[in-house]
């Protein structure tokens, strides 16, 4: 089965209630299906291209397991991992081919691989989205967590020489570097000021819902919009505090599903529960509780 493929069935399989689904994951492949539809439109400003839609997709497929018992083994991205990497990166600019998505939220909940797929893609703004001097940062609300998700991308490195090979990788305490594109992927400790004046190809910011203040959320979004194809992912499992920022982007989330807010420029999708309990079928799914 082709990415193409594994994306549409899995689409299919939520819009008909084969997976059972929260409204808020109904509502992001409502979105997609709609918008799909409306590229057929010359006046619609974004085509969906399969070619960078599959790009990121093989490229996570060559990156291996490091835990458990697929340790060493390729990892074999699932649907709905599919659909959501293939919608982020996959849209484009009718008129310029620059990517469509600035900023993309995904909340999800705990056990379904969210810091391998956060390495995943951090690793592939840095060295395979064809930017040249491509600054990747790996972030989070503590040094610590920002280490995870970075960590992982080195020891991934480190223990494939043929990906380092391929992509022309260095691994180095504290970052991973591509020499001849002069780009690199490191960690920032959760403040600010981290990347004030920085110019910044992608940003991954883990856990947003254990920010205490806006200050790197605010910050990253200034960095990453200095280069046309510059992208902020959020990859965050549910929490509870309704004064933090990751509650304020859920809810705008929410108001863009729900057709209250147009921001054509932000993916997001939530993996919960709803009100009656309907949880979704598999592993992915979330807690009661707003971000």
């Amino acid at each position: 089965m082709t990415f193409a493929e594994q994306s549409d069935h899995y689409m299919a399989a939520i819009q008909s209630g084969v997976i059972p689904s929260c409204e808020w994951t109904r509502l992001a492949v409502k979105r997609e299906m709609d918008d799909r539809l409306k590229q057929a439109d010359p006046a619609f400003p974004f085509v969906f291209d399969d070619t960078r839609a599959d790009r990121i997709c093989k490229f996570i497929s060559l990156l291996t397991h490091l835990q458990g018992p697929l340790a060493g083994q390729r990892i074999k991205l699932e649907d709905w991992q599919v659909f959501v990497l293939r919608t982020i990166f996959g849209w484009t600019w009718r008129e310029t081919g620059t990517r469509r998505f600035k900023r993309a939220y995904l909340e999800v909940g705990k056990g379904n691989g969210k810091t391998i797929l956060a390495a995943g893609i951090a690793l592939y703004l840095m060295c395979a989205d064809q930017e040249g001097g491509a600054d990747v940062i790996c972030t989070a609300s503590s040094y610590e967590q920002a280490r995870l998700a970075l960590d992982t991308a080195r020891n991934i490195c480190l223990k494939d020489r043929v990906l380092c090979s391929k992509f022309g990788l260095e691994v180095l305490a504290h970052k991973v570097t591509q020499p001849r594109s002069v780009s690199k992927l490191r960690g920032l400790p959760a403040k600010g000021s981290a990347t004030e004046g920085t110019s910044v190809h992608g940003a991954v910011l883990d856990e947003l819902h254990l920010a205490k203040t806006r200050a790197v959320y605010d910050s990253l979004r200034t960095a990453t919009s200095k280069r046309p194809q510059a992208i902020l992912v959020c990859i965050t499992t549910a929490g509870n505090d309704t004064s933090g920022v990751c509650y304020e982007v859920h809810t705008h989330v929410e108001e863009i599903l729900m057709g209250k807010r147009v921001d054509e420029s932000f993916f997001g999708i939530i993996y919960t529960i709803d009100d009656a309990g309907q949880s979704e079928l598999g592993r992915v799914g979330g807690r009661t509780g707003s971000a």
